[in-house]
């Protein structure tokens, strides 16, 4: 039995509110958001919709820069 995380950058939907939230912030948070869900290793597989090039280029540049499993507290220091 294994773990399968579903919707895993959020469909976008916290992209959107954060877009709304906060207009000026062009952080990328995809990436963050990606790594997040990698890292945790309980997650045996993590489902990731792509809907152009843009995001599959995207998701495999945070793939090719992810060396090994990063920490909770690595994320946080990284992205908080």
């Amino acid at each position: 039995m294994g773990v399968v995380t579903m919707r895993s950058l959020t469909a976008s939907v916290f992209q959107r509110w954060h877009a709304a939230v906060r207009p000026g912030d062009d952080f990328d948070y995809s990436a963050g958001l990606l790594q997040f869900v990698l890292s945790n290793n309980l997650v045996d597989v993590a489902l990731v919709g792509m809907r152009n090039r843009d995001e599959v280029d995207q998701n495999l540049a945070v793939l090719r820069n992810l060396e090994g499993r990063m920490s909770l507290e690595d994320i946080h220091e990284k992205y908080v």
